[in-house]
């Protein structure tokens, strides 16, 4: 799935610790947006886009907006859950199949 967004999954070690990363090389600008939401997504908050857009796909509850951790997130950071898409900091749009392959795929890369 990454392929198909251009994306590049990195791990990166320092002395004390493994950083993870997702690049882009896109011409496409919203690429590099997503890749940042990605870089800076938890696995809880993977998990908990997944559970959100699951409720949304099944006419559950859910929250229009996704927030990310405070700590890692800024102002500008915005995830708009859109049935039947989301839609990342008002640039790019991901269809909700899509989104939950590319984010277990992340999750997957992060638990090697």
């Amino acid at each position: 799935m990454k392929e198909k967004f251009n994306l590049i999954f990195e791990k990166k070690r320092s002395w004390f610790s493994v950083y993870y990363y997702c690049s882009t090389k896109s011409p496409k600008h919203e690429y590099t947006y997503l890749a940042s939401k990605l870089t800076t997504m938890h696995q809880i908050e993977c998990e908990g886009l997944i559970e959100s857009i699951d409720d949304a796909e099944n006419g559950k509850y859910y929250e229009e907006y996704f927030a990310l951790d405070a700590d890692a997130a800024s102002d500008n950071d915005e995830i708009h859950i859109l049935p039947p898409n989301i839609i990342i900091d008002k640039s790019v749009t991901i269809s909700f199949s899509d989104m939950k392959k590319l984010l277990h795929e992340w999750m997957s890369f992060r638990n090697k």
